[in-house]
């Protein structure tokens, strides 16, 4: 009997090649759908077998001719998806002056024919490289302000992002500056730069790389009781009643205390270690065309000296 089957299967096989003996044991495939998401730098997939889950196996980088050559797509290595979503930003070339690249998926509950092929395979279209942005074009759209203590960026540029030291990207900013005071970044940062992703159209451009100066050392100014003056005062050095206020250099370096009794009803009062009355002076060195402000230096002086 068995031998009878085999001849008639073989009979079937000549009469129609193009038939296959071992189709799939899955006929109920899932129709995937791809979405990429270039915001986020994803593949999201979706599709139903039936009323439960699909789980989804992909293929990365092939080859774009595959689609019309069996044998290429027979050798394709399949990975898991864990979940609907998979992260592509590590398969992104820098720059878009490459042929792109292609996914491949399929549901992961489908068992190949016999000639190795899915039916429920899928692939991404072309995904394009980076936009690339040369160094020269970044360089004449952002830079960084020491006297504002902002990164300042052209309307030109148009949105973008940016991230500091080892923090998330901060995305599709259209401000024209970029907060960097010295206050919170007295070493000195890293900030990265890139144009914004265009959602259904292209990633994040290549990055820009620019390195804030590390902020001068704070003052440090001393009461000298003896003489009633301040010591180590420079002209380059600032003072003001308020660590956000207006900022006033000292005019000379003489050290005299009468410029606070000139606007001694701006200050705060405050109590030092005796319990005296004191006024809370803030002082800083101040920015140039290369440095930012330095940190700030808070003096207590007993308002009886004033």
């Amino acid at each position: 009997m068995r031998i009878k089957i085999s001849i008639v299967l073989l009979l079937i096989a000549l009469m129609f090649p193009c038939i296959n003996l071992n189709a799939a044991a899955a006929p109920g495939y899932a129709e995937l759908q791809i979405e990429i998401d270039y915001i986020n730098e994803t593949i999201k997939l979706s599709g139903k077998s039936g009323s439960s889950a699909v789980k989804y196996m992909y293929s990365p980088l092939v080859s774009a001719a595959a689609e019309g050559a069996p044998k290429k797509q027979a050798l394709e290595k399949w990975y898991p998806v864990y979940g609907d979503e998979i992260n592509i930003s590590k398969f992104i070339p820098k720059n878009d002056k490459n042929n792109g690249f292609v996914f491949a998926f399929r549901d992961a509950d489908e068992i190949a024919g016999s000639d190795g092929l899915f039916k429920s395979r899928k692939t991404t279209t072309i995904i394009r490289g980076r936009p690339n942005v040369s160094s020269a074009d970044f360089k004449n759209a952002i830079a960084y302000n020491p006297k504002t203590e902002r990164i300042e960026i052209k309307e030109s540029f148009g949105a973008y992002d940016y991230q500091v030291g080892l923090g998330s990207w901060i995305i599709n900013n259209t401000s024209g500056f970029i907060p960097a005071a010295s206050r919170y970044n007295p070493l000195g940062e890293v900030f990265v730069l890139r144009a914004s992703a265009v959602p259904g159209s292209s990633f994040a451009s290549n990055e820009f790389r620019l390195k804030i100066p590390r902020a001068p050392a704070a003052p440090k100014i001393r009461l000298n009781e003896k003489t009633g003056r301040l010591a180590g005062v420079q002209t380059n050095i600032q003072w003001s009643p308020s660590p956000n206020g207006q900022f006033v250099n000292f005019k000379d370096k003489t050290g005299s205390l009468s410029v606070f009794k000139d606007n001694i009803n701006a200050f705060a009062t405050e109590k030092d270690a005796a319990g005296n009355d004191c006024i809370a002076v803030y002082i800083r060195v101040a920015a140039t065309d290369r440095l930012p402000t330095s940190p700030l230096q808070k003096l207590l002086i007993r308002k009886s000296l004033i």
